[in-house]
């Protein structure tokens, strides 16, 4: 009688175990599905972004790009022609996008890392140099201005000027 009822306990919690690792498998599922679906959108989306973005060469952005930044006409029409040279993109998960690798033009530099090059001069100093991480969107990125003048740049030779051995990586993205 006493092993029947051992038996029954043991078919009983085996029984309840079965149930929890059902429901367990079934939420990890729907949770894989739902992650798998929102992916699949931010990429679709990212798709349909880069097919709906006007031409930048068009009049008016033109000229407005050249009274934002200051420029002159040489400096933004080769700008202009840099961005559309460096404009190839390529899907990143978590940030839907980021510019093609080694692009190399007079002002706009992209590294085999994705990232914009920061154009200011090399600071050799002595001893291991810290690694300063800079986030942004296209105003860190240096939308509009040449390799020399983003705010990585600027950072990255004001520390230079200080003795202050960092290297400074642009992880900000345009658009």
């Amino acid at each position: 009688m006493e092993e029947l009822k051992q038996e029954n306990r043991i078919e009983m919690s085996y029984a309840k175990l079965k149930k929890v690792v059902k429901k367990i498998f079934s939420v990890l599922l729907i949770i894989i599905l739902a992650l798998i679906l929102i992916e699949s959108i931010a990429y679709a989306g990212g798709k349909i972004y880069r097919i709906l973005i006007p031409s930048i060469t068009q009049d008016p952005p033109y000229r407005g790009l050249m009274e934002v930044t200051n420029q002159n006409e040489t400096f933004v029409r080769d700008y202009i022609r840099d961005l559309r040279g460096s404009s190839a993109i390529v899907y990143s998960t978590y940030v839907d996008y980021k510019p093609a690798p080694n692009y190399k033009s007079k002002e706009l530099n992209i590294n085999s890392e994705s990232l914009r090059e920061n154009g200011a001069k090399k600071c050799n100093l002595q001893g291991k140099p810290i690694k300063i991480f800079m986030f942004g969107g296209s105003t860190m990125w240096g939308w509009g201005v040449g390799d020399d003048e983003t705010i990585p740049a600027y950072l990255s030779e004001y520390l230079c000027k200080r003795n202050i051995s960092a290297e400074v990586l642009n992880y900000g993205v345009f658009g």
